[in-house]
């Protein structure tokens, strides 16, 4: 990677910054501004702000993102600064490493919304209330898009082993076919015959050489077993069959709110 002229690795800038209509600090202030930055953060400020640890810990990652980005201290590489920053205040916290990058994924995702709100920030006295609403939102939102996936990858689980243990652990071929079948029908989709036998190549293969009978048959087998349900001659998985097995309280119908096939 070509590093620009005026960028010098591990160095403060030594250049005036302009991003978009932003003028950044001059060049002169920036190792000042940066020690009170530092004196501020490894301070006491953002110890208590509302009695909650983690409330403080996203309160003072947003703000040292903002602050980072506004002194523009390097040549390049500001926004990466911003972000490692903000996912450093969430580890320190005790946020699961998966969840401390989300807020950096929310900002990618939202990139000119982000950019609008930085800006506002800087012309409006300072007033960082917006964009800590900006962000808080999406790493809400992002925590609920996270937790959906976790729910469905273990409603997967679930799902394949009920499906195995349906079937038993016969290697004969018609049982290994029919549960390579079920576990290829997507959920929440009905699917007519023809449909099933263009569903993928290893099942457009399993049933090359039988007849119509023999895909008949294994739909009857599963339907016998509980593991599909049929309208209008289609056919699909009948996942929620396991809803029952889950505690009291804990169904969740964002578990089928996909078109995917569950896989093995």
């Amino acid at each position: 990677m070509e590093i620009e002229e005026h960028v010098i690795p591990g160095k403060y800038r030594e250049c005036g910054i302009e991003v978009s209509t932003y003028i950044g600090p001059d060049s002169h202030e920036v190792k000042q501004l940066v020690d009170d930055f530092c004196t501020w953060m490894n301070g006491d400020t953002f110890k208590s702000i509302s009695g909650d640890r983690l409330i403080d810990a996203i309160i003072k990652a947003v703000i040292a993102h903002v602050y980072m980005a506004w002194i523009h201290p390097f040549g390049d590489g500001n926004g990466r600064t911003s972000r490692i920053l903000e996912f450093r205040f969430l580890m320190e916290s005790g946020v699961p490493s998966p969840a401390a990058h989300l807020l950096s994924n929310y900002y990618n995702k939202t990139r000119a919304e982000y950019y609008r709100r930085l800006e506002e920030a800087s012309k409006n006295g300072g007033n960082l209330l917006p964009f800590l609403e900006y962000a808080v939102e999406g790493f809400v939102d992002e925590l609920r898009e996270q937790l959906k996936f976790v729910k469905l990858q273990q409603f997967g689980v679930a799902w394949q082993n009920y499906v195995h243990e349906k079937l038993g652990d016969k290697k004969n071929a018609s049982a290994q076919r029919q549960l390579r079948l079920i576990l290829a029908l997507p959920a929440n989709n009905f699917l007519s015959k023809n449909e099933i036998l263009e569903l993928s190549p290893e099942i457009a293969r399993l049933y090359a050489s039988k007849t119509t009978k023999t895909l008949s048959r294994d739909i009857n087998k599963l339907k016998k077993l509980n593991l599909i349900k049929i309208e209008n001659g289609k056919v699909s998985p009948k996942t929620e069959t396991i809803l029952s097995f889950l505690p009291r309280g804990k169904k969740d119908v964002t578990f089928f709110e996909t078109d995917t096939a569950i896989e093995d």
